[in-house]
């Protein structure tokens, strides 16, 4: 009841006769289904609980919920959803069927595609130079933040990333370097140097370094398997890679009074 009185509020202030308000509902319901988008449609059926219906229901109307702050300047859309608590700046563009859920806020010089969605808490854009663009059919995940100046103020602006890179702890990335996509930094990184690969890179080459000692060292004076196995063990860059510390356990276990002892054919390099 409380959304058919709402319906025909806003029939009455559009200055209609609200005696027409029946033979309008019935005309509308017939053309809407026919010129509805597949994705406005969506967000109909999306929006079909509470008065954010409105926005789908009436061609072209817009709903803002009463706790929502929108700015005048902005550009809304056909069928634009914005919810409670949410803010949208002056120089704000919402494309068709764009929905902001409760406490979201899109601001800055910003563009937003058509029915687009921007979940809960999420932030979108900022007032700093530039310009945030998301295109059409993107979901904004809950409490995101995108297009926003970086939140920890430590950083040094000249410091390129590439995608999936992690850092660890307490190292430090000096300004003008260059770390690669996929890159695992858990050492400080000096000025204008590249840095590529990862810590599993680097253990693959330790281990093949180990390997070469152990089964195939050219070395004389280093004695036998049971002679360098021991040396190896005692290493303290080795005892420091977990991999390596396995590696020549496993080999020590062959030595055991109930194991048969290391195969010693047919070594080859890796």
């Amino acid at each position: 009841m409380l959304e058919k009185h709402l319906h025909e509020e806003i029939w009455r202030l559009q200055g209609h006769d609200s005696k027409g308000y029946s033979d309008f509902t019935e005309k509308r319901d017939v053309e809407q289904t026919k010129s509805l988008s597949p994705e406005l449609a969506h967000e109909q059926a999306d929006c079909a609980v509470g008065t954010a219906a409105l926005a789908t229901v009436l061609p072209g109307f817009k709903f803002i919920h009463a706790t929502a702050v929108v700015h005048p300047d902005a550009v809304l859309g056909k069928g634009v959803v914005i919810s409670a608590f949410c803010t949208v700046g002056p120089a704000v563009t919402l494309g068709i069927g764009c929905k902001l859920h409760a406490g979201s806020h899109v601001c800055g010089n910003t563009i937003i595609g058509d029915y687009c969605k921007v979940l809960n808490g999420a932030v979108v854009g900022s007032d700093i130079p530039g310009q945030t663009v998301v295109g059409q059919n993107n979901t904004i995940g809950y409490n995101a933040v995108v297009g926003i100046k970086c939140q920890d103020m430590k950083y040094k602006d000249y410091v390129h990333t590439g995608g999936a890179v992690a850092v660890h702890h307490f190292c430090q990335v000096d300004s003008y370097s260059f770390l690669a996509g996929g890159s695992m930094i858990d050492r400080d990184v000096p000025m204008y140097m590249m840095v590529s690969g990862d810590r599993a890179e680097w253990q693959v080459k330790i281990i093949q370094q180990t390997y070469q000692k152990l089964f195939m060292n050219s070395d004389t004076e280093a004695g036998g398997l049971e002679d360098r196995l021991p040396t190896l063990e005692l290493n303290e860059a080795l005892a420091n890679v977990p991999a390596v510390v396995l590696m020549l356990r496993s080999v020590q276990d062959c030595f055991g009074e109930e194991r048969r002892g290391i195969c010693k054919l047919h070594w080859s390099s890796i």
